[in-house]
């Protein structure tokens, strides 16, 4: 739980609406971010703002001083993705001269915002979801497994990729 409430900040004056769904979001976005290490889903259309609710989780949580780290999955080669979110060992691939620590290592205690992973391979999506359930990862060509930092992920998905009904449990509340 947050140590006090956070008053608005300029972020999230650039959340803009006035009608009750809107306002509804932002008031479920504040419940999320009192519990930091929550995975969350992020669903709608491209353009709709995931990335600001992503933000705006952060910037209300505990450690809205950590790092921010938005990766837009869509737009990242899938060979290199991996290597991006996990790092790599040195040799494990030709032109990897060194250790690379990878994006889920550097938040570090802050929140890794994954856009567009639908946009990705099941295989890759396995992988994620092994490393986000069980806070363990191994670097590409490394053997031993690496305790993961306590990090928030976020995950961003269009609406039109999600084949399934979403619901998160916020204490006696059930949020769809």
């Amino acid at each position: 739980m947050l140590e006090s409430p956070r008053e608005i900040t300029k972020f999230e004056e650039t959340i803009i609406g006035e009608s009750p769904q809107i306002k509804r979001v932002i008031d479920e976005t504040r419940k999320i971010a009192e519990t930091f290490a929550i995975t969350t889903l992020v669903i709608g259309e491209s353009g709709t703002g995931k990335e600001l609710i992503a933000r705006l989780l952060h910037n209300l949580s505990s450690n809205a001083n950590q790092p921010f780290i938005d990766i837009n999955c869509g737009v990242i080669p899938e060979s290199l993705l991996e290597s991006e979110l996990f790092g790599y060992e040195k040799g494990a691939f030709t032109g990897a001269h060194m250790k690379k620590q990878g994006l889920f290592e550097l938040a570090n205690g802050g929140t890794v915002f994954l856009d567009e992973i639908g946009n990705t391979n099941a295989k890759f999506q396995m992988k994620l979801l092994k490393a986000v359930e069980n806070k363990k990862f191994r670097r590409l060509g490394g053997l031993k497994e690496i305790d993961g930092p306590e990090i928030a992920v976020h995950l961003g998905f269009a609406e039109r990729l999600v084949p399934f009904d979403v619901e998160v449990d916020i204490g006696e509340e059930r949020l769809h």
